[in-house]
C-alpha cells in the first residue's frame, strides 16, 4: 500500500480511515482545478506505514479502550461510503480489506465497550457490597456462636446450681424429719385465742 503512487479511491478510503483512528493529521492539499485546499491523508498514511513492523504493532497495541468520542464521531461518515466494506476493499487490496476490518472492529468495540462499562461498574458496585454483606455475616455469626457459647455456659452453671439447691433441700428436709421423729414437739400448752 505504502508504495503505490495514486491508489484507488477504496484504498485511500481505507488509509484515511485508519489514519483518523490513530489521530494522524493529514495535509492540506491544494486542488489545481479549483484553488481549493483539502484534507489529503495519502502523504501522511505512507509516513505512518514507512516502517512495517512498527505500523502493525502500533495496530496490536492500540488503545481500543480510550478511544476518543471525537474519532468514534469522525469515523461514523465512512459507514456511509458503500465502498467502506471488507468485501469491496478487498477487490482493490487484500492489506487493505484487513485495515478496514481492523477500524470497523475497533469503531464495534468502543461501542460495545461504551453500553458494557457502565454495567461493569454496576457488577464492580454490586460484587463490593456482596463481600461488605458476607464480612458483616461473618461477623454476626461469629457473636451470635459467642452468645450461644455463653448462653450454654450460663445453662451448665443453672443446671449444677439447680442440682446443688435440690440436694441442699433434701438434706434440709431429711434433717427437718430425723429431728422431728427423735425430737416430738408437744403442742400442749398452747391455747387458741378466745374471739
Amino acid at each position: 500500500l505504502k508504495n503505490m503512487g495514486s491508489p484507488p479511491a477504496a484504498i485511500k478510503l481505507i488509509l484515511e480511515a485508519v489514519c483518523v483512528m490513530r489521530d494522524v493529521k493529514p495535509e492540506k492539499v491544494k486542488d489545481t482545478s479549483t484553488g481549493k485546499s483539502s484534507d489529503d491523508y495519502f502523504g501522511p498514511a505512507k509516513k505512518m506505514m514507512m516502517d512495517a513492523k512498527a505500523f502493525v504493532e502500533a495496530l496490536k497495541t492500540y488503545d481500543k479502550d480510550n478511544i476518543p468520542p471525537s474519532i468514534i464521531k469522525k469515523i461514523l461518515k465512512y459507514y456511509e461510503d458503500p465502498e467502506f466494506t471488507p468485501d469491496v476493499v478487498e477487490r482493490v487490496s487484500v492489506a487493505a480489506k484487513s485495515l478496514c476490518m481492523w477500524v470497523r472492529a475497533m469503531d464495534t468495540y468502543a461501542r460495545v465497550a461504551k453500553t458494557v462499562e457502565p454495567k461493569k461498574a454496576k457488577l464492580l458496585a454490586a460484587t463490593q457490597r456482596l463481600q461488605e454483606s458476607q464480612t458483616m455475616l461473618r461477623e454476626k455469626q461469629e457473636a451470635l456462636t459467642q452468645v450461644e457459647q455463653r448462653v450454654l455456659a450460663l445453662k451448665r452453671k443453672l443446671d449444677e446450681r439447680g442440682l446443688l439447691m435440690a440436694d441442699l433441700f433434701l438434706q434440709t428436709s431429711t434433717n427437718f424429719e430425723v429431728s422431728a421423729v427423735n425430737n416430738p414437739v408437744s403442742y400442749t400448752h398452747l391455747t387458741l385465742p378466745t374471739n
